[in-house]
């Protein structure tokens, strides 16, 4: 009898819990969500890198499909890292993004005027959009 070995959980805060298991524990803890950031954006640029390749000088998108699913991997590690830091579960993170999107696109499909209205951040000092 051969016996399967265990498949790993899947689901966005399963994979959180593994990212959490792979981080650098020598990272002092109130620097956590400073890595987890400039992971982020580093690993977006070299994504967007490949894209600008892609877009703008000739390389053909199969030479780097694998090279960016890793790429995305390496955000959503980051992404991981940081919600957690933030004291949050990806699966909260994306909830609150839908909730974010369900009030910006109230019929839960892109339009000009919902894009440009952007409802959701009116009013908020906090946001690019607000002029401060």
């Amino acid at each position: 009898m051969t016996t399967k070995a265990k498949q790993p959980r899947t689901g966005a805060n399963a994979y959180q819990r593994f990212a959490l298991s792979t981080r650098n524990k020598d990272i002092p803890p109130d620097r956590i969500l400073e890595f987890a950031a400039l992971e982020i954006a580093g690993e977006s640029g070299e994504f967007a890198n490949m894209v600008y390749k892609v877009a703008f000088q000739g390389h053909a998108l199969e030479e780097y499909r694998e090279k960016m699913v890793l790429e995305l991997g390496d955000i959503m590690w980051g992404l991981a890292n940081a919600a957690a830091e933030l004291g949050v579960t990806l699966d909260e993170v994306m909830a609150a993004n839908r909730t974010k999107l369900m009030a910006r696109y109230s019929t839960g499909r892109f339009s000009v005027a919902d894009s440009i209205a952007r409802v959701d951040v009116a009013g908020d000092p906090y946001t690019w959009e607000s002029g401060t």
